[in-house]
């Protein structure tokens, strides 16, 4: 199918709505006809206020063999709308872009500007391949006692354990430098935007800082439940030596040792002192924070390779937890589960209520107009999907401008995460109740610290969260067989921080927006 239309709003409209159809009737997943159709809506739009003027362009479509791709060109001079060097703001949408799964292609030949799409098919969701993953084990679980004992061992320590260990030592190589140039990469988004916008430093921070507060709340209320370091008489003491070792340990003594012990807080020294230089160059360091962001590219591209073996090290994982401890604990499964529900719940409502003070609409009323996007949370897990949707709810629901919409939005998504913070939290909190793990305070700060760093900073990738659950593990002397359970607990909580996030994220811009005078009070009154 190929099909003109004039670069222009109406244009642009028209060309999505053929393309949307089109997709439908080829079969691609709605969560990634929201994503495309995302995409190109931005990449139209960069397109057409770049060459200020009404130029034509060509959509194209095509179906091959187990493919689907659409073509747009046009005639007119060399312009890459994906490029990160053409504006100061425009680190932050190649990023969006990765978190959407998509990476469109740019050529230019002929005289000719010829962007590429190729849609995602019907593949099984890594969501699903874990579930089977989880019963096929609980199926060898069952099965155990009629396996010889000899054959037993001799999976366990030729197959599953080689297995399990490769998998972590194999996301370890990476993890460290991932978790280090993506908060390099963040640093650098902030330093461009405050250089064009007041709004921009005090979005960003103020979404980190609550994060960082919303966790820490839920953490304090959620400690008294669960019995953390029974058998050590040390456990929860306050030692002031050992804080103050904390605080000097998180200088490394070299650049290397950090990466090789996988020392998070270190990592993130390194990423903050770094990222503090590339901002007092300015200008100076373009180049380096280009490098940065392809090097963000890289090592997801790694980690994502990786993570493709996630279902087979979930398998063999919880079956030598099985084989070894039994099905009983899953019994007991309910409890971080049901605390995580109740701690993000609370944070929801405390934002809905704060909602309520300070602009003074009624809290039926806004959450009657976000229920339906954290339902979609709820559902798919993936704050990704509904991002078109929260756009779309934000400016005609409730009444947040276009312009600061478009704006802040983004941030949102990256930032907003106590929801992540606390679905850490609570899963550590088991795993330590369940192995008896000595927890001093030493050790609870640096739980918190992880925990608001990685909710913030974890690949976006399936199986991100499981990796920096097995580093904080390691950090916390949790033993590692315990990965399995919170393998599944990370699904389970997964969906429920999803949820709540969406929700959050609603509420927070909203708020901003009010505060700089680009909500419409009115429009959120409106049935």
């Amino acid at each position: 199918m190929k099909k003109e239309f004039v670069l222009n709003r109406p244009g642009i409209d028209e060309a999505v709505e053929v393309l949307d159809k089109w997709l439908k009737r080829a079969g691609i997943s709605k969560s990634s006809q929201i994503r495309i159709r995302l995409a190109m809506e931005e990449l139209l739009l960069r397109i057409y206020e770049h060459y200020d003027g009404e130029i034509v362009g060509e959509l194209q479509t095509k179906r091959g063999l187990g493919t689907t791709r659409f073509i747009i060109s046009y005639k007119e001079e060399a312009y890459n709308p994906i490029s990160r060097r053409e504006e100061q703001d425009d680190t932050v949408f190649p990023e969006i872009m990765a978190r959407l799964g998509l990476q469109p292609e740019w050529s230019y030949k002929k005289g000719a500007n010829r962007i590429l799409f190729r849609c995602p098919g019907r593949t099984i969701r890594m969501e699903a391949l874990l579930v089977g993953a989880v019963l096929l084990a609980v199926l060898s679980g069952i099965l155990a006692p009629g396996i010889p004992g000899g054959l037993r061992s001799g999976l366990l320590e030729y197959l599953y354990d080689p297995v399990s260990e490769t998998f972590m030592d194999a996301l370890n190589t990476f993890i460290g430098f991932m978790i280090l140039f993506t908060i390099l990469g963040g640093i650098c988004s902030i330093g461009s935007v405050a250089d064009f916008s007041r709004m921009g430093k005090r979005i960003i921070f103020r979404m980190i800082g609550l994060t960082f507060v919303e966790t820490a709340l839920c953490f304090a209320l959620m400690l008294p439940f669960f019995n953390i370091g029974t058998g050590n008489a040390a456990g929860g003491r306050l030692d002031a030596g050992e804080i103050v070792d904390l605080l000097f340990s998180i200088v490394p003594s070299n650049p290397i040792s950090p990466f090789i012990d996988n020392n998070m807080l270190q990592i993130v020294f390194i990423a903050l002192m770094t990222g503090a230089g590339i901002l007092v160059l300015g200008e100076k360091a373009v180049r380096i924070r280009e490098l940065i962001h392809e090097f963000i590219d890289l090592f997801m591209e790694m980690i994502s390779v990786v993570c493709k073996l996630l279902p087979l090290y979930i398998y063999t994982t919880l079956t030598i937890f099985l084989w070894k401890n039994g099905a009983g604990v899953f019994i007991q499964l309910w409890k971080p589960i049901l605390f995580a529900f109740l701690a993000n719940f609370l944070v929801f409502i405390l934002k809905v209520i704060w909602v309520r003070l300070r602009i003074g609409v009624p809290v039926a009323t806004v959450v009657r107009k976000i229920i339906k996007n954290m339902g979609m949370g709820f559902m798919t897990a993936s704050s990704s999907a509904v991002f078109s949707q929260m756009m779309s709810v934000n400016e005609k629901d409730l009444g947040i401008a276009s312009d600061f919409n478009q704006f802040a939005s983004p941030f949102a998504l990256f930032f907003v995460d106590s929801p992540g913070g606390i679905s850490y939290t609570v899963i550590l909190f088991y795993l330590a109740e369940l192995y008896r793990t000595p927890a001093n305070l030493t050790w609870k700060i640096i739980l918190l610290i992880m925990a608001c760093v990685f909710s913030v900073t974890s690949p976006p990738v399936s199986g991100g969260m499981l990796v920096c659950i097995g580093m904080l593990m390691t950090q916390l002397n949790i033993p590692m067989e315990g990965i399995a359970i919170a393998g599944i607990l990370g699904i389970v909580t997964d969906f429920i921080a999803t949820g709540f996030k969406i929700g959050i994220s609603h509420l927070e811009l909203l708020l901003e927006a009010y505060a700089f005078q680009k909500a419409d009070r009115q429009t959120i009154l409106e049935k």
